[in-house]
């Protein structure tokens, strides 16, 4: 976030990325039981229904549609089957 808002306004690919990248952020707070509600607008971008999957990732999470990330977590086990044995013996990707 930091790096976007300090993209030069005067140029306008960084006012257009700027724009998109702004467009969908909102401030939540917490409700009574601890939880952040997640905006109907964002919810319907990511095509969250009722079911989703929250994925850990380094030191942020996401949210998927339980449909979508099953997908994408299929394909990324295909793309990088593997990957884990060249790491663990010191090797680059």
């Amino acid at each position: 976030m930091a790096k976007v808002a300090k993209l030069p306004r005067t140029d306008r690919r960084s006012r257009n990325f700027s724009r998109s990248f702004f467009a969908g952020a909102s401030d939540q707070g917490l409700d009574k039981q601890g939880r952040i509600a997640i905006p109907e607008t964002l919810r319907t971008y990511a095509a969250l229904d009722k079911d989703v999957t929250v994925v850990g990732v380094a030191d942020y999470i996401e949210i998927w549609s339980t449909t979508t990330w099953r997908d994408v977590a299929a394909e990324a086990d295909e793309l990088y089957s593997g990957i884990e044995e060249v790491l663990s013996e010191g090797g680059d990707i």
